[in-house]
């Protein structure tokens, strides 16, 4: 994503070409205006991706003449942003004349806006992470090296001792073969050897002996991986965490794939007060894309999957880039149709005890009282409800609740009474009839 935001930067400036100086106003329309493409990058990842690798593809097989040496990278991210511009957005930046003027920002006699070789150098790690999780890169620790290997996968060689991830020729073939600007391997370790990301050694590589040969490996730096590569490759090697997806267990979430096995974790709620998993972040973070990543893995799993869509932001159409049939997901618009049940139904419970501990739960669960009021919350519902009780009328209930005397409570339950009203079907017309009929019919 820094790749983008340079470009874009250089964009601006060539579209502002003959304008000398900025006024405060529009330096700061622009400011706002790239940050929004940003998000918007970010929370179309996968579209972008695919034009990307479209467009590396196409470049490949027509390389432009008059782009030469380290700027290709650059051009080819350049070449990137107006595609995405042009079939996103509907915007064109540039006509034919306007484009040929710009290109000669892209040749090596142009003043460098960030080292080409580091640009190499960071989708090498991030296709290398990847393939690491997708299975197509198997890990073997060093003194395992003269191993044989099943699956296709191919082999790196770990070496925690020294620090190095070793990669083979047909490593960086792989490798190379999902980057722009280099054609090969050997070009590869060249580029990330001028980066210092590779041990240069007197030959360029080491000979390690697998599967019962000789073979030449370049040393990456584990540190030029971050932190978590080492957590990574285990998760990934230990067969245990792995089921096959008519073995997973009870309370599974998938998390990851690799030659169709599948690796997460349970939530049983065991220990916990709410046993739900929540994904928190700013705008443009990838909240909405991480759903549906694990939304595809329970479609693998031939799980039922259940959208309770709260804004309005989950439709057919934001589900139609899923790698799935999506048409199988369950879509419930709390802001179109409203809550799927009554809140507040007590058909389901006998006995004033249970049915007054029910209303207290799912108050208690959506407001943080204080040992007082929860007191006085309790007396008042066990006040409005007997044995007898179908419903409870949480409307009536506030608005008998006395402004005094209550230690603040009738304030703080003011935006529940409004969140409440808000998704509260027309006419009461609910879908289910009550918590459990909706339960039983999403299992």
């Amino acid at each position: 994503m820094r790749e983008f935001r340079l470009i874009f930067g250089a964009v601006t400036v060539c579209v502002l070409y003959d304008i000398m100086v900025l006024q405060t106003e529009i330096r700061s329309l622009i400011c706002e205006f790239m940050g929004a493409f940003v998000r918007f990058v970010e929370s179309n990842y996968d579209i972008v991706e695919g034009i990307i690798t479209q467009t590396v593809k196409n470049y490949k097989s027509a390389p432009d003449p008059e782009i030469k040496g380290n700027k290709v990278n650059l051009y080819i991210i350049f070449l990137s942003l107006i595609a995405v511009f042009k079939d996103c957005l509907g915007i064109e930046l540039f006509n034919y004349e306007k484009f040929e003027n710009v290109k000669p920002l892209f040749n090596d006699e142009a003043e460098e806006i960030v080292p080409p070789d580091y640009y190499v150098r960071d989708q090498f790690i991030d296709v290398t992470y990847k393939l690491i999780r997708s299975g197509k890169f198997i890990i073997t620790e060093l003194k395992d090296a003269h191993k044989n290997y099943p699956g296709n996968g191919i082999v790196l060689i770990l070496d925690r001792k020294q620090g190095f991830l070793n990669f083979s020729k047909a490593a960086l073939d792989m490798i190379a073969e999902m980057l722009p600007t280099v054609k090969d391997g050997d070009e590869l370790a060249e580029t990330l050897k001028v980066c210092k990301t590779i041990y240069c050694t007197d030959n360029g590589a080491r000979q390690i002996t697998i599967t019962g040969k000789r073979t030449a490996f370049y040393s990456a730096y584990l540190s030029e991986f971050g932190d978590d590569i080492l957590d990574i490759i285990d998760f990934c090697e230990n067969e245990e965490f792995f089921f096959k997806p008519a073995e997973v267990p009870r309370n599974f979430v998938p998390v990851l794939w690799s030659n169709g096995l599948c690796a997460g974790f349970v939530l049983d709620g065991k220990g916990l007060p709410n046993p739900h998993i929540n994904i928190s972040g700013l705008s443009g973070m990838g909240k909405n894309r991480g759903a549906y990543k694990t939304a595809e893995g329970y479609w693998r799993l031939e799980t039922k999957v259940i959208f309770l869509d709260v804004k309005g932001g989950v439709s057919e159409e934001s589900l139609r880039d899923m790698k799935c049939d999506h048409s199988k997901f369950k879509i419930m618009s709390l802001k179109k149709d409203g809550f799927p049940f009554p809140l507040f139904n007590l058909s389901e419970f006998e006995g004033q005890n249970a049915k007054a501990n029910y209303v207290l739960n799912v108050i208690g669960a959506a407001v943080q009282l204080t040992a007082n009021q929860y007191s006085v919350l309790a007396e008042k519902v066990i006040e409005m409800i007997s044995e007898d009780s179908v419903e409870f009328d949480f409307h009536k209930f506030y608005d008998i609740l006395p402004d005094n005397n209550s230690y603040g409570l009738k304030s703080k339950l003011r935006p529940l009474v409004k969140l409440i009203s808000a998704y509260t079907p027309k006419n009461n017309q609910y879908i289910y009839s009550s918590c459990n009929e909706f339960i039983n019919d999403i299992r």
